[in-house]
């Protein structure tokens, strides 16, 4: 059994055994939550030091804090409890930490992104506007190949006749 398992065991004896403030000895208290009598010693010094137990002639109380202390845990196990709540913290110091860093990386990969696409646009912009003098050029040189062969075609041939045939 882990100590603060032991502490919440020793501090629940208390709560339950302490009423109308009749103390109980550490002996009852090592036979009611089974924890050798050494480990109840340090037990309730340890809630002596928290301000939850006080000891006086032989017997061991438990004063107001305590009583809230205990009466504020939900499964009455308030170490414990205090224990998985802190736990739950350092859990939640470590995801928001891993999130920011995710979140920086994510930024930075988009303006990467942003920035290598800025660049493939103005050179997209550039090959267009090749293209479209290119188009240009090639209008220009497909009228001046039609003008040319407008004039030379006519003074070349004569215009083809139109012999009709008549059905017999």
């Amino acid at each position: 059994m882990k100590r603060i398992e032991k502490l919440d065991k020793v501090l629940s004896v208390l709560y339950y055994q302490c009423i109308d403030n009749a103390g109980v000895s550490t002996v009852d208290i090592s036979f009611s939550c089974g924890v050798e009598i050494d480990e109840v010693d340090e037990c309730l010094e340890k809630l002596s030091k928290l301000g939850f137990s006080v000891s006086g002639s032989g017997n061991n109380f438990i004063t107001f804090d305590g009583r809230v202390f205990f009466e504020k845990s939900k499964r009455k196990k308030p170490f414990l409890d205090l224990e998985r709540k802190d736990r739950l913290n350092e859990l939640w110091k470590t995801l928001k930490i891993f999130g920011v860093v995710i979140n920086s990386l994510a930024l930075i990969l988009i303006g990467v992104w942003s920035i290598n696409e800025s660049k493939e646009s103005i050179v997209l912009k550039k090959e267009i506007e090749s293209m479209k003098i290119e188009f240009k050029n090639e209008l220009i040189q497909k009228d001046s190949l039609i003008n040319t062969l407008r004039r030379e075609i006519p003074s070349k041939q004569p215009p083809p006749k139109v012999v009709a045939f008549k059905n017999f």
